[in-house]
């Protein structure tokens, strides 16, 4: 279904940047993958509902 489309010429610092942004908020970045299979990134952050949300 997905697959590489292009050669890029990225500098590669894509996940650094995330990282250290979700790093700020308290978060997480968690991956996994295989050659061949592709990868999976995912982040993890808290979020608080206003009171009038909350149930």
């Amino acid at each position: 279904m997905f697959g590489k489309g292009h050669d890029s010429d990225g500098t590669g610092i894509g996940l650094s940047l995330v990282y250290r942004l979700v790093d700020q908020y308290g978060g997480s970045v968690w991956g996994d993958g295989a050659v061949a299979r592709g990868a999976i990134v995912g982040i993890e952050l808290e979020t608080q509902l206003p009171d009038d949300r909350v149930t």
